[in-house]
């Protein structure tokens, strides 16, 4: 009768170990996947955040520490500028 119980208590243990086995295997596989989607996500931010960046320039805007955007007329003037915002003209528009 004791053998018959440590026999049972021996396979249920087996089983529950195949069971974690398994469960571990998904585990793996689902953070290996999530992982590639970060990466993915990652390179895509980076390659919209460039796209920003590109029209920001176009405009005269940046992008400051943090993603902050920051427009000319925000920043202090800048040498590469040329003129200081309280040096220009005002602009006065016509519809």
């Amino acid at each position: 009768m004791v053998d018959q119980e440590a026999s049972n208590a021996l396979a249920e243990c087996l089983a529950r170990i195949r069971q974690l086995e398994e469960e571990n295997a998904h585990l793996r596989q689902a953070a290996k996947t999530f992982g590639d989607l970060a990466e993915r996500l990652k390179h895509a931010l980076d390659i919209e955040l460039g796209r920003v960046e590109d029209a920001l320039s176009e405009v005269g805007g940046t992008l400051s520490e943090g993603n902050q955007l920051t427009s000319r007329a925000d920043r202090a003037p800048d040498s590469r500028d040329g003129l200081a915002v309280g040096d220009q003209p005002p602009v006065r528009l016509v519809k």
